[in-house]
């Protein structure tokens, strides 16, 4: 007994049949030449008159020609590998006084005391940094069920700004 044909899909087919004809007709628009319109002269824009020449590109400067990145226990950062949690994110502003103040998240940051969010100092010049622990538990600001992060900071004619970000532990506000 021969096998009957499966039923046709009319719509099936349509579709199949547009989608194949707009591949070949983008295949044959894609080769052939640009349009004339496109080679024809471009008129000048109008000059635009200036009192003062041109100035020309400052000369290339030299001031970083390289860089050099020691290891994070060696410039008075947090000790690597002490198996502390020092926290993340650490916004940071240069004050006034020459230092940078910083926030973290999450961490001991250079003290001993975890918090949600601490303040810290960084002092000195690379080789020489130290790093202090300012305050702990930063702005208990939001209701339990709630992490504090930092997310910003601004040192502004010798006050400290810090902006938080509060998010719901399920991620969902």
């Amino acid at each position: 007994m021969p096998r009957s044909a499966p039923p046709r899909r009319p719509a099936r087919v349509l579709s199949r049949a547009l989608a194949t004809a707009s591949v070949a007709l983008g295949m044959v628009l894609t080769a052939l030449p640009s349009s004339t319109a496109a080679a024809a002269p471009v008129p000048e824009p109008p000059a635009v008159r200036t009192s003062a020449p041109a100035l020309a590109s400052p000369p290339a400067g030299d001031f970083f020609s390289t860089v050099s990145v020691d290891p994070a226990a060696s410039v008075g950062a947090p000790a690597a590998g002490d198996n502390k949690n020092h926290g993340d994110l650490w916004p940071n502003c240069w004050a006034d006084d020459d230092s940078v103040y910083t926030a973290y998240g999450d961490g001991v940051g250079f003290g001993d005391v975890y918090s949600d969010i601490g303040v810290a100092k960084v002092s000195g010049m690379p080789g020489g940094l130290t790093g202090t622990q300012l305050s702990t538990d930063v702005g208990q600001i939001w209701s339990e069920g709630h992490n504090r992060k930092p997310t910003g900071m601004a040192c502004v004619n010798g006050d400290l700004y810090l902006a938080v970000q509060d998010l719901a532990h399920d991620f969902n506000d």
